[in-house]
């Protein structure tokens, strides 16, 4: 499917693409620098529905993604700059959460880290409301902004 949302990691180790097939791709950047490929380091499938939006987490090695079913996901990426390239392990799950309208999910997302602990996920988001006529039925589109405190 279409790549909806790309997000780079802080210190260019790799970036994360979510699309329509209803998942996030982690992508290893040095290895991309080395040979072009199709295959991604890891794969997340873990969405019921098509994944809109993702953004990396400042100062860590995580990002959240957002489904069109309302669904958000906070998940680490286990990397290690060991040696000259970089070595993945697993995805790990932090924490889901679901926007709470029914409809609603997130059109895009920035992290900041504003302080030593707090940490806050801005989501931008869009629900449809339904109202009917007697003869014909039409969606409106809505939009609202909230924020979903972290915390490290």
């Amino acid at each position: 499917g279409p790549v909806n949302g790309v997000a780079v990691s802080s210190d260019h180790l790799f970036f994360v693409t979510c699309s329509d097939d209803k998942t996030v791709k982690v992508w290893d950047s040095a290895r991309l620098e080395r040979n072009v490929t199709s295959k991604p380091r890891h794969t997340y499938t873990q969405h019921h529905s098509r994944v809109k939006c993702v953004c990396m987490l400042e100062r860590h090695h995580a990002f959240a993604s957002a489904a069109e079913d309302g669904s958000l996901h906070i998940v680490r990426v286990h990397v290690n700059q060991s040696g000259s390239l970089p070595k993945y392990s697993k995805l790990q799950v932090v924490r889901e959460h679901r926007l709470d309208k029914p409809g609603e999910y997130a059109k895009c997302m920035a992290h900041f880290t504003t302080g030593a602990i707090l940490q806050d996920l801005i989501i931008g988001s869009s629900y449809l409301t339904r109202r009917q006529t007697r003869h014909q039925t039409s969606y409106m589109q809505r939009t609202s902004r909230r924020s979903l405190c972290l915390t490290s």
